[in-house]
């Protein structure tokens, strides 16, 4: 087994309260740096325990936006690519509700529509040093792999169109561009 890079769509997120509180830091603090980094729109429902804190793609949001989503996030990754993303997407059109996706995803039948569990760590607060593992299962929606150099092209010239599209009122933004050095 490989390691390889993935953009994927969190559809859950647990952050364990014993870690936040180890770190020192407040949980209402950290539920307003979460809503800053993951919430902002109010695209999950928080819920809270003794033990975890734990972020849930409302159904709502997915039911609305998920397909049309795809179909932009697609043609953006693999707009000069062939890519089985259509496949995915006709038989995602079949579906209205999220949990129906989710069990598409659960049964990995796309590449690039499949679910993954990961863990992963999120500064919680800018002004302090405290790190926080937090695990996501999400949908992987483009998976470029193995971790080796060779594959990464295709992903970093992806990156590095998004930061001149998002630049774009400078010139010097057309001299940005995402690689590896030693």
């Amino acid at each position: 087994m490989g390691q390889y890079i993935v953009i994927g769509l969190a559809t859950n997120i647990v952050a364990p309260k014993q870690k936040i509180i180890r770190e020192n830091l407040t949980v209402p603090k950290f539920l307003a740096e979460m809503k800053k980094r993951f919430n902002s729109t109010d695209i999950y429902s928080v819920e809270e325990d003794d033990e975890d804190i734990c972020y849930d793609l409302k159904p709502e949001v997915a039911e609305q936006e998920m397909l049309p989503f795809l179909k932009a996030f697609y043609n953006l990754r693999y707009a000069d690519q062939r890519s089985s993303f259509n496949k995915a997407l006709t038989k995602l059109s079949k579906y209205q509700k999220l949990d129906d996706w989710l069990k598409i995803s659960d049964e990995k039948l796309f590449e690039n529509f499949q679910t993954d569990f990961t863990q992963f760590y999120e500064i919680a607060l800018k002004d302090s040093r405290a790190v926080l593992q937090m695990q996501a299962k999400s949908i992987i929606l483009d998976m470029t792999g193995k971790v080796i150099m060779e594959c990464y092209d295709e992903l970093f010239w992806f990156m590095t169109t998004l930061i001149r599209q998002q630049l774009k009122e400078y010139r010097l933004a057309q001299s940005v561009f995402v690689y590896i050095t030693d």
